[in-house]
């Protein structure tokens, strides 16, 4: 079941939490497998984009999308059949609303799905001997360049593809009876520490939080990836995750505070009581 909440926003009144779609909003599409929604996001155009897991290894992941807009009305509903689910945790669309991107499917590679089309391709990034490993669990499109940030809980290191090269024809080819695509991956360094979300802003800035450190940090993303480029926006105790960003219509951007990040294995953290689940992280307006 999917609860919707209104985000803390200064102008508007606080409001009951309401049930937006339960387990049988749409029979058609269960098909006996129990999943579970670990990310969502909402494009330009007022649709719910949805990533769903499986809780068993022999159930396909599913990409769902309702239009708000039309009474939650179903779009799509698109299973991502063979891809390995244990990893699957992050989905962004591009500022189009025409194509989303989902990680990490393993194999050092994304999934690049078109709703409009019906069609998803394994997206493989290719990378040279000297580059590290690609992890995906946390993905974030830039709104000022078709540029695509990539990086994983596991991993100190943030690359970045080009989603024009990405949807070149020229990377593109057959394999079995899924159809593939090649992107070249560019790496920018490493984080300051391990993180949880990330998230690109309308100035071209990265989001990402520090477990560490209990830090949210902006990276500029037109300086090198380094320390003095980073700027700490929130630190403290109260606050001992962010698992995810989002911007309200306010230009605010908050953090979703969680007891403790994916990659955590101190469980003792999820006794802390939280004093609220979302914390202000700052106001942006385009330059």
């Amino acid at each position: 079941t999917l609860f919707e909440a209104i985000w803390p926003e200064s102008s508007f009144p606080l409001v009951k939490t309401s049930k937006v779609f339960s387990a049988l909003h749409n029979k058609r599409i269960n098909d006996g497998c129990f999943r579970t929604v670990v990310e969502l996001d909402i494009d330009i155009r007022g649709r719910l984009w949805l990533l769903q897991v499986p809780d068993k290894s022999d159930c396909s992941a599913r990409i769902v999308i309702y239009n708000l807009k039309r009474n939650n009305q179903l779009v799509s509903s698109t299973d991502l059949t063979k891809v390995p689910v244990k990893n699957l945790r992050s989905l962004v669309v591009d500022s189009s609303g025409y194509r989303g991107y989902v990680g990490d499917p393993g194999d050092e590679s994304i999934i690049a799905f078109v709703p409009e089309k019906e069609r998803w391709w394994r997206i493989r990034m290719i990378r040279g001997p000297e580059v590290p490993r690609v992890f995906s669990t946390d993905l974030a499109i830039s709104k000022k360049n078709s540029v695509l940030y990539v990086t994983g809980s596991e991993t100190l290191d943030l690359f970045s593809v080009n989603l024009e090269e990405m949807w070149n024809e020229r990377n593109s080819y057959p394999c079995s009876d899924q159809k593939w695509r090649n992107v070249t991956v560019v790496w920018h360094g490493t984080k300051m520490g391990a993180s949880s979300g990330l998230f690109c802003d309308v100035n071209d800035g990265l989001h990402y939080f520090m477990s560490s450190e209990r830090a949210s940090v902006r990276w500029d993303t037109k300086l090198p990836l380094k320390a003095e480029s980073h700027t700490v926006l929130v630190q403290n105790e109260n606050c001992p995750c962010i698992s995810d960003y989002a911007m309200d219509g306010q230009k605010n951007l908050w953090g979703l505070v969680n007891t403790r990040c994916p990659f955590d294995t101190n469980h003792s953290l999820s006794e802390i009581h939280l004093k609220s689940r979302t914390v202000k992280i700052g106001k942006y307006s385009s330059l």
